[in-house]
């Protein structure tokens, strides 16, 4: 499964002066990843000094990142794991949207590889057993022959049995018989399915969720997307 690039996620700089030196030494001899597991949010306050809070959030943030870069999965473990670590950080309060997008979508991504299949109701016509597992909306869904062109963008795509589909508002844009479909990547941030010839790309905000999503269903119906 593909890692997520955390750049520039979970940094707060700070710099290293001979004034600081000795009392970041001091804290990096107690609170490091490989102690994290014996650290607690009581240990985080009685390392506070406001002659040095920047370098204290900033070190932690450091630890933090550390930590996600070297256990980095798409498991239940590891984001709860994740959420404790930020509260006995007592770094909550310090999240930016991008950081807290970053968690939210592995819980995304964690749902989609774990929940229960049912088959959803669409307003387009089906094919005779034919079923909808999934659905979400994209920014847009290009073809690649000699340049890229745009088919539709700000649409929904259907994961169902038989076909992925993009359509909006009950009209159908463009579909892709799963079993015609070659491979299925994630590239330079954009899903790539190969048919035949063709190359399409999906354009959307949640692409590992909708990466997993497809990559379930090619599962579920025997194929090896």
């Amino acid at each position: 499964m593909h890692k997520k690039n955390l750049t520039p996620l979970f940094e707060r700089p700070y710099q290293i002066t001979y004034k600081n030196r000795e009392y970041l030494e001091k804290l990096s001899n107690f609170l490091n990843v490989r102690k994290l597991s014996h650290w607690n949010w009581k240990k985080t306050y009685n390392f506070l000094d406001i002659n040095f809070e920047q370098e204290y959030i900033g070190y932690r943030f450091q630890v933090l990142k550390e930590w996600i870069q070297e256990n980095q999965r798409y498991t239940s473990n590891f984001v709860n794991s994740l959420n404790e670590i930020i509260s006995i950080l007592s770094l909550e309060n310090y999240l930016t949207t991008q950081e807290k997008n970053y968690i939210n979508e592995f819980t995304s991504v964690l749902f989609a590889k774990n929940r229960n299949i049912k088959n959803l109701i669409v307003d387009f016509q089906l094919h005779e057993k034919e079923e909808v597992w999934y659905t979400y909306d994209i920014l847009g869904i290009y073809e690649k022959t000699e340049k890229y062109k745009l088919i539709k963008n700000n649409i929904q795509i259907f994961l169902t049995n038989q076909r992925i589909i993009f359509a909006s508002s009950g009209e159908i844009y463009k579909e892709i018989d799963i079993h015609s479909i070659s491979s299925v990547k994630l590239k330079n941030n954009a899903i790539e399915i190969n048919v035949n010839q063709n190359n399409y790309f999906i354009i959307c905000n949640e692409i590992n969720t909708v990466y997993v999503s497809i990559e379930r269903v090619g599962k579920l119906v025997k194929l090896m997307l």
